[in-house]
């Protein structure tokens, strides 16, 4: 049996190459700015600022959306607390308030003024109340 056909010169030790196959080494084109120079620094300074500057953008971005989403729900939350009041006012005294200060005197119910604005009208005793809350 023949052993198998080397593709490297006889003589040559195991894994080297012949000087053909060997990778050429490329010499840095001419006013090609060296990497580790100046420019290249003030690259990646001004870079990695970018990269804060819209980082911090993206967090405020997220911050106020998160505000707007959470005084939504708050409205929302404000708005069942006086239509819930106002029909535990109706099931104790047989007719709906015609003020949301009787509500806030007699059954309890607490709205943050400053951050809500309460549209509450009543248009007979028998009828239920609009009321509408809108965050400031």
């Amino acid at each position: 049996m023949k052993p198998a056909a080397s593709t490297y010169a006889e003589g040559k030790g195991k894994g080297s190459a012949p000087a053909a196959a060997r990778p050429a080494t490329t010499a840095p084109r001419r006013g090609a700015p060296a990497s580790s120079g100046r420019g290249a620094v003030l690259r990646r300074i001004a870079l990695a600022a970018l990269a804060v500057i819209v980082a911090a953008a993206l967090v405020a971005a997220a911050l106020a959306a998160m505000r707007a989403s959470t005084l939504e729900q708050g409205a929302q939350s404000a708005r069942e607390a006086v239509l819930n009041a106002a029909m535990q006012c109706c099931a104790v005294e047989g007719s709906y308030p015609s003020t949301i200060e009787h509500l806030e005197e007699h059954y309890g119910l607490s709205v943050n003024h400053d951050d809500y604005i309460i549209m509450y009208e009543a248009f007979a005793s028998n009828v239920m109340p609009s009321v509408t809350v809108v965050p400031r």
